[in-house]
């Protein structure tokens, strides 16, 4: 669905980086991606029982899709956007989301 070649194929050259509507709709409505960020045990969870303030909380979100540290206005948005929400789960949850439906996470992943 990601656009891997097929197991025949060693050549990864035959990756597309378009994305497709089947793409989009199983990282928008699935099941799977939507019960690992919801799960109790999962990372938003874990750092919310943390106590973690919204610098960390984003910094960890960044990391754990994207495989990489917020860039400053990237930091600044995802900060207030937290402060804005007032409840850090479901902020944090909307924040992976965003990052999980992005182009950055279909490339890095």
């Amino acid at each position: 669905m990601f656009g891997r070649p097929p197991r025949e194929s060693p050549c990864e050259c035959e990756r597309t980086s378009d994305v497709s509507l089947g793409q989009t709709l199983n990282l928008i409505n699935g099941p799977t991606i939507a019960d690992a960020i919801i799960h109790p045990q999962a990372k938003i969870a874990r750092l919310i029982a943390e106590k973690a303030d919204n610098k960390k909380l984003v910094e960890e979100i960044y990391l754990a899709v994207v495989c990489r540290m917020p860039s400053d206005d990237e930091r600044t948005k995802s900060e207030a956007y937290l402060a804005q929400i007032g409840n850090p789960a479901d902020g944090a949850q909307d924040l992976m989301w965003a990052l999980i439906n992005s182009p950055a996470f279909l490339f890095n992943r």
